[in-house]
């Protein structure tokens, strides 16, 4: 299954605010890799961005299921736990406050409702002392993004994908998937979980049928 390791930074430097993304992109035997500066915004923005210029990526290639591999809680819970409650709240928070960087969400959620994408979520852990490829690729991620903020290419946000999103309103369904589950759907010939991914519990997300 394809799969992309995504990060997102955030640091000073000469009293300069920077932020960048990376992504390693593992589809088949191939690897590609990109890098992105965003100019002077917070690490949550940037980990939520590097999300969505995942989510362009696949959609760009014609990916429709995917694995997105991150170390960000805030990026991986936002998307399972919070994104179906904010869109029944108009983008509010359960304060009834703004959901922060909330026009990064809604194009996301755009992507996935419009083009049907089915994303199975993995936490891999930040700048693991363990060997191993999860490891080489979430260090890459890392590395891309930080290198990113300083000469990657500029990509910022385009108000236009808002007008998007705001006219269609789409309906999201976010569901969690274990493995056990993932072995069944498989048997019914629908999408599933390919066993190269060892986390024992995948979680997903995919547009309403």
């Amino acid at each position: 299954m394809t799969t992309m390791y995504v990060d997102g930074c955030s640091f000073r430097e000469n009293a300069v605010g920077k932020s960048g993304v990376g992504i390693v992109l593992l589809q088949g035997q191939q690897q590609d890799t990109f890098s992105f500066q965003l100019g002077a915004q917070s690490s949550q923005y940037a980990e939520i961005a590097a999300v969505l210029v995942a989510l362009q990526t696949a959609v760009d290639r014609s990916v429709q299921t995917f694995v997105i591999c991150t170390d960000s809680n805030y990026a991986r819970l936002s998307f399972l736990c919070h994104l179906a409650h904010w869109k029944q709240n108009g983008f509010l928070t359960s304060n009834r406050k703004p959901v922060k960087h909330k026009e990064l969400f809604m194009a996301c959620d755009h992507l996935v409702t419009s083009h049907d994408l089915q994303i199975y979520w993995k936490k891999v852990t930040g700048h693991s002392r363990v060997p191993g490829p999860e490891k080489i690729c979430n260090d890459l991620a890392d590395s891309l993004a930080k290198s990113g903020a300083v000469d990657g290419s500029q990509w910022s946000f385009d108000p236009s994908w808002l007008v998007k999103v705001q006219s269609t309103q789409p309906n999201v369904e976010v569901t969690a998937v274990t493995r056990a589950q993932a072995v069944a759907e498989e048997a019914d010939n629908t999408v599933s979980v390919q066993p190269m991914l060892s986390d024992p519990v995948l979680s997903a997300s995919s547009a309403a049928a």
